[in-house]
């Protein structure tokens, strides 16, 4: 079970097979998604990921923000800067729902070259991936298993029946567009 199921892409797309068969298209077209996006999809526990910070001065105080690397974040359980465990009112987690997850630090002073730590819950839960995501998964393995009956033929003709299939390029291109709202966002 993972974020994106079988269950899920074939009520989008019923006659993707289900079974092992099922399967494997599933775990190949989530891994391109995957590393397309720059990011895992699936829900787990990460603990002392280092934090990517950008600093964000507002007025009368000075603020980190920490880009987290596997969202949307659960929950954080702890940050730590510098070998300093923060209190938890001294950091706000920031989510849109996926893309860009962040923890907002409130330091109120300027630590120069400060190392950060960070340890939350992120991804999605089994089965809890959005419809567009789901969507993105369906059309790549619908592509990828007409490629395995058909071949990766680019135009075809015989008898007065012809058969054209979509290059490399045009292949991935309205995936990569259905993939937009879910790939990391790095700074």
């Amino acid at each position: 079970m993972g974020a994106v199921t079988l269950d899920k892409v074939r009520e989008v797309a019923p006659g993707l097979p289900s079974g092992a068969a099922g399967a494997t298209l599933l775990a190949a077209a989530v891994e391109w998604c995957e590393k397309y996006c720059g990011r895992k999809f699936d829900r787990a526990d990460v603990s002392g990921e280092v934090g990517r910070s950008v600093r964000d001065d507002a007025p009368g105080e000075i603020r980190h923000i920490i880009y987290l690397a596997r969202p949307p974040a659960a929950g954080v359980a702890s940050v730590i800067i510098n070998d300093y465990q923060l209190d938890a009112e001294l950091y706000e987690l920031l989510s849109d729902g996926g893309r860009a997850d962040r923890i907002l630090v409130k330091t109120y002073e300027n630590v120069p070259g400060y190392a950060t730590r960070v340890s939350y819950s992120g991804g999605w839960a089994n089965g809890a991936a959005p419809g567009g995501l789901v969507l993105a998964v369906a059309t790549l393995m619908a592509r990828q298993q007409d490629r395995l009956q058909h071949g990766a033929v680019i135009t075809e003709a015989s008898g007065g029946e012809s058969a054209s299939y979509m290059g490399s390029g045009q292949f991935y291109e309205d995936i990569r567009q259905m993939l937009k709202p879910y790939k990391l966002v790095r700074l």
